[in-house]
């Protein structure tokens, strides 16, 4: 499991709390996600299963692990967020490894 650094508060996100992440290309958010985060870069649906990505999860282990920082995941608690864009993607959170 791992977790990353709330862009707004600089905490990091922990399994079940509610958050937005972000999927960024280049910048741009080409998909976002909304729920309690399930510990390994995605959220948990009502019934607590894991809602994949889109874009197939090969397209965001590639932008992870892009070197690019306006490439891989955004993550905001949702209390943070303030309905501003991210350019930029979160730092993993160092507490939160496997």
């Amino acid at each position: 499991m791992f977790g990353f650094v709330c862009q707004n508060c600089g905490k990091g996100t922990k399994v079940g709390e509610p958050v937005h992440l972000f999927l960024l290309w280049n910048g741009e958010t080409v998909e976002k996600l909304t729920g309690p985060y399930d510990g390994n870069g995605a959220v948990l649906d009502a019934n607590k299963k894991t809602v994949a990505w889109k874009v197939g999860q090969g397209r965001v282990d590639a932008l992870e692990a892009s070197s690019y920082s306006q490439n891989g995941i955004a993550a905001f608690h949702i209390n943070c967020y303030r309905g501003i864009l991210p350019e930029y993607q979160s730092k993993r959170d160092p507490d939160q490894k496997s």
